[in-house]
């Protein structure tokens, strides 16, 4: 099998969500995985002495590409969410480190002023 991008003697097999079945080689890998991630779809990897146009047994179907797409989006925002909440955590934690910087300061001034 040739590879889809330079001909070149293919190392996978993979197919597309809607069966078109190509090869890549090691070179060409990390392209086809990153266009199947622009188009949010997964490929399915074969072997490479499988038929071409046999369909994977765990294909995912489209509902389940959407679902899991869905999901992924879902837990991404969350993510998201969480790092922003973190942010203001930690500016909050300095704030509160500083006031109790200026109050120890303050006190320690206060303990060394004229004695009677």
């Amino acid at each position: 099998m040739e590879c889809f991008e330079c001909k070149g003697e293919a190392t996978i097999k993979y197919q597309w969500p809607w069966g078109e079945v190509s090869g890549a080689c090691d070179e060409h890998l990390t392209l086809v995985q990153t266009r199947a991630g622009q188009l949010g779809c997964a490929l399915v990897f074969l072997p490479l002495g499988a038929v071409a146009g046999d369909e994977a047994p765990d294909t995912p179907s489209r509902a389940e590409q959407v679902n899991w797409k869905e999901a992924y989006n879902e837990l991404y925002d969350r993510l998201l969410k969480t790092e922003q909440e973190l942010e203001r955590m930690r500016e909050a934690a300095t704030t509160v480190s500083k006031a109790e910087e200026q109050i120890q300061s303050a006190a320690r001034s206060r303990n060394k002023g004229p004695r009677q």
